[in-house]
């Protein structure tokens, strides 16, 4: 799990190709930090549910997203927002 306090707006870069492999899976757990409203970027690899995905703003509230590599790109598996 890489645990990510936000503290301005973010991108998330794709994973290096070293640990990419078919099954590899990836979570997220997104911190909105006191001030709370940042934005989330994510690199063209990460195929989300719906074509976008829009966390929590709320301050201190966690958006968790889960992620599995199909051979080809990140597919979204699931997603808890404002936890």
């Amino acid at each position: 799990t890489h645990v990510i306090t936000l503290t301005g707006n973010t991108t998330i870069a794709a994973p290096p190709a070293s640990s990419t492999w078919a099954g590899a899976r990836l979570r997220f757990a997104l911190l909105q930090d006191g001030t709370g409203s940042r934005t989330v970027t994510w690199n063209a690899a990460y195929k989300l549910a719906g074509g976008s995905l829009t966390i929590t703003s709320t301050a201190n509230k966690r958006s968790i997203i889960e992620f599995v590599y199909d051979g080809a790109a990140w597919m979204e598996t699931s997603r808890s927002l404002n936890v």
